[in-house]
């Protein structure tokens, strides 16, 4: 485990410099994009008996 003077030591996340492995700009756009291509099957709308996948919004935004 551990020491607080350790944990003081490490950098916090926020201290580091942005790039690809470590950034991406939370967006409601890169959101819907990522749900898409990470759960494509997964329930996206649920409205009474009718059920969309992630596929369909994302093809109705193309």
């Amino acid at each position: 485990m551990a020491t607080v003077e350790e944990m003081e030591k490490e950098k916090d996340i926020d201290e580091l410099p942005k790039n690809a492995a470590n950034y991406k700009a939370l967006t409601p756009l890169w959101f819907l994009e990522r749900a898409a291509t990470v759960h494509p099957r997964r329930p996206a709308v649920v409205y009474g008996a009718v059920t969309y996948t992630w596929v369909r919004p994302i093809d109705a935004a193309d």
